[in-house]
């Protein structure tokens, strides 16, 4: 498991894997390999453009890098986020789950 409060963006790595990109009504998403510098696969990362946009991108000449320009800022705010959240120890997630369920309302 990561530590992410210690991870760093120049720590990864990232590949899209162009097979599996779908539209998804009006979104592209784009999946996303994050790996370690080492190749250890950390996480998928679905990121969703507007088709619209993503449609008037591709009329740019430097399209490709303009798209891999918003692929890393995007999977950068997403180790940010994970850096950010606090993780629970395996007790306390246990206990939660085994926790007597409480009445709604």
């Amino acid at each position: 498991m990561l530590d992410w409060k210690k991870m760093k963006f120049e720590d990864f790595t990232f590949e899209v894997d162009v097979e599996s990109i779908q539209d998804v009504g009006v979104s592209v998403v784009f999946p996303v390999h994050v790996k370690l510098q080492d190749g250890t696969p950390v996480f998928v990362h679905g990121v969703a453009l507007r088709a619209e946009f993503f449609s008037q991108l591709k009329q740019s000449p430097l399209w490709e890098t303009a798209l891999m320009k918003i692929l890393k800022n995007r999977v950068r705010e997403e180790i940010l986020r994970r850096r950010k959240l606090e993780s629970l120890p395996i007790d306390e997630k246990l206990r939660l789950f085994h926790r007597d369920p409480q009445p709604l309302g």
